[in-house]
């Protein structure tokens, strides 16, 4: 049985191992939102170890129950690109566009899988060298498993590229529902109609640290916020101004002199106070920075 991370301090969170982000216990935000007008229909997180796919058509039918939304099209990145998801929405009558995900590369030397083309009619893989990779079984997961014959791939000048089975058989395995995704996948042009909603955007923030969390649990600060793209230990980005240049504001008006003594004063009385205060560091909780 494959152990399972737990937060001592959170225990809500999930353990994120993926590749580009830090490893820690964070939380996924997926949200859904509005196509014709850009608003935010749903927000919804899971721990980050919940892969993106299984909430997602959960979700879909909420919003189509509460808010009564005609959704004819959706649009997913590549996270929710699975079976699954893909079969679903053809029940859902939904036209589905999903992100491109690239294949894991194989081990160096190693033949990729797009070099075995599915026969439809046989139900068979026919590998490079022309022979019938046949159907075995089907897993508790709906992937049939297809294994080619070990007398002939011992004979084969590919044998060494193509897999390190020790009975020199080759298996690939293929979703029960893997045409829906192959619809899903293609090339789609939405005629417009109705409502499109992508579900298309996920982002992930990290779980507050408290003191006594040992290594195991630690969090990067810098996955404290990731939508608005700083930590909670940062500084906040600085404000853009939005007036008009120098040169094109009128002149002001003229203040008494007293007026702008009184002000000076005033400023150099805070500057000379907060001088005086001790220096404090906002993300120090309880001695634990």
């Amino acid at each position: 049985m494959k152990p399972t991370k737990i937060s001592r301090t959170d225990r809500d969170s999930g353990y994120m191992v993926r590749d580009g982000k830090p490893k820690g216990f964070f939380y996924l935000d997926h949200r859904t939102v509005d196509g014709k007008f850009s608003i935010i229909t749903d927000s919804f997180a899971t721990p980050a170890n919940v892969h993106d796919s299984i909430p997602y058509l959960e979700r879909l039918d909420r919003q189509r129950a509460r808010f009564g939304l005609p959704v004819t099209t959706v649009g997913l990145d590549a996270g929710y690109a699975t079976a699954a998801i893909a079969h679903g929405l053809e029940q859902r009558s939904i036209t589905g566009v999903t992100g491109y995900r690239t294949p894991s590369p194989p081990r160096p030397g190693m033949m990729r899988p797009s070099r075995f083309i599915y026969e439809e009619q046989a139900d068979i893989y026919r590998c490079p060298q022309g022979q019938a990779v046949a159907y075995a079984t089907t897993d508790r997961q709906g992937y049939r498993h297809y294994h080619s014959d070990p007398d002939q791939c011992r004979a084969c000048p590919l044998l060494a590229s193509c897999t390190t089975n020790a009975q020199a058989r080759r298996i690939i395995t293929r979703h029960v529902w893997q045409d829906a995704r192959a619809r899903t996948d293609a090339p789609a042009s939405p005629s417009g109609a109705g409502w499109f909603t992508q579900g298309a955007r996920r982002q992930w923030s990290a779980p507050l640290q408290t003191p006594g969390s040992s290594s195991a649990t630690a969090t990067p600060a810098s996955g404290a916020s990731r939508a608005s793209g700083y930590s909670a230990c940062s500084p906040l980005p600085r404000r853009t101004s939005r007036k008009s240049p120098r040169s094109a504001q009128p002149p002001r008006a003229s203040r008494p002199e007293g007026a702008a003594l009184s002000r000076i004063s005033s400023t150099k009385r805070r500057n000379d106070w907060l001088s005086e205060q001790p220096k404090q560091n906002p993300c120090k909780i309880d001695g634990v920075r």
